[in-house]
């Protein structure tokens, strides 16, 4: 459901003049053949799309989107909060629509991934090399209380294409 841009349409309309199937310049363009006989039947100049103009213009999602993913802090922010510091006013789907447009989405960040192997193997080696530590050694060492926990099931989202999980 994509539409055509003026050179496919050419292109298609040149290859069915050079007496092309309707099917092999469907396979060669990569494109549903269905798109290729509706195309051949139209003319090769596009219509404009009709409906409302969209609130965001490409510049302003490219600057949205541009200062969305400037550092991890600004990835964690909502769409509103965005606009809001560029002085975009926009709603919410709007919003969601011109990041959907460049393919950024508000996704579950990813959690930090357990200890490998090689980590593991590690540890263990340090582990065993402080068994031969005497009293004076673990004198030497400033002990603490600190520790992190969370309470609930917080969920953090961040702005991101789908190959930018890490």
């Amino acid at each position: 459901q994509r539409r055509l841009s003026h050179t496919e349409r050419a292109r298609s309309d040149a290859l069915y003049h050079a007496e092309w199937g309707k099917r092999r310049i469907a396979e060669t363009l990569q494109i549903p053949r269905s798109t290729v006989q509706y195309c051949l039947s139209q003319q090769i100049t596009p219509t404009k799309p009709r409906g409302r103009r969209p609130d965001l213009t490409t510049p302003i999602q490219k600057q949205l989107i541009q200062y969305a993913t400037r550092d991890r802090t600004n990835r964690s922010k909502p769409y509103s909060e965005i606009a809001t510091e560029l002085g975009i006013k926009a709603c919410n789907r709007s919003l969601t629509k011109a990041f959907e447009k460049e393919a950024y989405f508000r996704r579950v960040a990813t959690q930090k991934p357990l200890l490998t192997p090689k980590h593991e193997l590690v540890r263990k080696e340090l582990a065993l090399s402080w068994q031969l530590w005497q009293n004076q050694d673990w004198a030497r060492i400033l002990w603490t209380d600190e520790a992190s926990f969370s309470l609930g099931h917080n969920r953090i989202y961040v702005t991101r294409r789908a190959e930018e999980k890490y």
